[in-house]
């Protein structure tokens, strides 16, 4: 588990007490444990007791899907029978003035925020900051089975591999290959994915790297959306909040819209998106992530007959 840095809110407050009071003084002894690299998987297996392996994941906002592929790969090579994987991060407004700086966060839209986030919309000018915990639990099939438990999903594989090319403009052949080995490492063809969530934030360059890349593997006959529209780029949690998601959408059998999608941009047309709220039969998911230093992720999620 892990979070793309320390809790921001707990690190202004110590600066703050620490610049007020030209010292330590008034400092909280537990501050270190809010602002370690590990604090989130520390505290969590603090929380419920447990002895064992532990493993700090931190790729931004690729931070949950890197963990769950981990997890996959563990439990596949025979290392553990069960695996918590998840990511979280906290709002502040120094996440959102980080974005803004670098020209990613949206302005134009202060005064209609439900309208802000608008993936591969020809009028987006930017991401949306939001806050978020998420965790998935990962198990081998014959843990499950001597459980006599019922899943909720299968993972199928996942891959993920860096640009090695920029810090935070994203390359749309990378992202493709990333898509490609997961499907191999599924045994899965592009054909038998019924539906593509795609981390679409709604910025400038990203946007149409996603869709070149989506398209290039899956041409225009795959069902594509974001749910950035709906709660916002949740930084570390989004990968394994966006893998929850997909599996309520094959239980359901419905695919959720990019909201706020009103007019395609040219850049971003190719791909299927998805518009409307849409029933549909999902077997095969093939689930993105995408973050600042050049992080591809991709993992695939199946039903469970």
């Amino acid at each position: 588990m892990g979070s793309t840095g320390p809790s921001p809110d707990v690190l202004e407050n110590h600066f703050k007490k620490t610049f007020e009071k030209d010292g330590p003084e008034g400092q909280m002894g537990t501050t270190v444990f809010k602002i370690m690299n590990h604090s989130v998987v520390a505290n969590v297996a603090s929380a419920i007791g447990f002895h064992g392996p532990t493993l700090a994941v931190s790729s931004a906002c690729s931070t949950s899907s890197q963990a769950m592929i981990l997890g996959w790969e563990h439990i596949s090579t025979g290392l553990y029978d069960v695996v918590v994987c998840g990511g979280v991060d906290d709002l502040n407004y120094i996440s959102t003035s980080v974005f803004d700086i670098v020209l990613a966060a949206s302005r134009g839209y202060n005064d209609r925020p439900q309208i802000a986030s608008r993936p591969f919309d020809s009028k987006r000018d930017g991401l949306v900051v939001s806050e978020g915990a998420a965790v998935v639990i990962l198990e081998s099939e014959a843990h499950l089975l001597a459980r006599k438990c019922k899943p909720l999903a299968e993972m199928r594989g996942g891959c993920y591999h860096c640009n090695g090319s920029h810090m935070s403009h994203s390359d749309g052949n990378t992202m493709a290959d990333v898509m490609k080995i997961s499907l191999e490492r599924a045994k899965l063809n592009a054909s038998d994915i019924h539906y593509v969530n795609a981390p679409a934030t709604a910025t400038a360059h990203g946007d149409p790297e996603e869709a070149q890349a989506v398209h290039t593997v899956f041409g225009s006959s795959v069902p594509v959306s974001s749910l950035k529209g709906h709660f916002g780029h949740s930084l570390a949690a989004c990968g394994a909040l966006e893998a929850i998601a997909s599996i309520k959408m094959m239980e359901k059998g419905v695919v959720i819209n990019t909201r706020n999608l009103d007019s395609i941009d040219p850049a971003c047309a190719g791909p299927l998106h998805v518009q409307e709220l849409t029933s549909a039969k999902i077997d095969h998911v093939l689930g993105n992530n995408f973050a600042f230093g050049g992080m591809n992720t991709s993992l695939v999620l199946s039903k469970v007959r």
